[in-house]
């Protein structure tokens, strides 16, 4: 199942100066239909764009783990500039690293989404999840940029891949 959105957390990077960022596209593949579904609504504002999320899961696993790189586009492609990391949602309430940390206190504030282990099937959701712009812990120059995403449930000691994503937006 391929959908065509504008996605949440780590995923509205801009600058501290109060620059404007334009979220341009999201792709999203969920991998195995039978293990979540997710709707994800978009409302573009000023100073901040507003997020609402509904997210279904159909499994209990071990822990899901979200790997992460940023890449900013020079020279007609896209080049890493923030190298890939994983973050594993258990861990991420003691994560000592800048943007999750932020992430997972911005979160919080949001909606119910799980960083109890072990995952549990049920319902999540953000309702009005915002960024303003001079809360983030990151500057970006002028540019397009991309945030690739990509999800694993632990399971039975196994990572199956749960979803990916590209998350494209512009800093102005």
């Amino acid at each position: 199942m391929r959908i065509i959105l504008t996605f949440l957390y780590i995923f509205q990077f801009s600058s501290l100066t109060f620059a404007i960022v334009r979220l341009e596209k999201v792709d999203v593949k969920i991998l195995d239909p039978s293990k979540a579904k997710c709707t994800v609504e978009i409302i573009p504002g000023k100073p901040s764009t507003v997020v609402n999320l509904h997210a279904e899961t159909f499994f209990e696993g071990e822990d899901i783990t979200v790997k992460f790189a940023a890449f900013s586009f020079i020279d007609g492609h896209y080049n890493e500039f923030i190298e890939t990391n994983s973050v594993s949602i258990c861990d991420m309430p003691k994560s000592d690293h800048p943007l999750i940390s932020f992430m997972y206190k911005e979160l919080s504030k949001a909606g119910n989404l799980t960083t109890a282990c072990p995952v549990k099937k049920g319902t999540y959701v953000l309702r009005d999840f915002k960024i303003l712009e001079s809360d983030l812990p990151i500057s970006l120059p002028p540019g397009s940029f991309k945030l690739e995403l990509n999800g694993s449930l632990h399971e039975n000691n196994q990572l199956i891949p749960l979803f990916v994503s590209d998350i494209y937006f512009k800093e102005m």
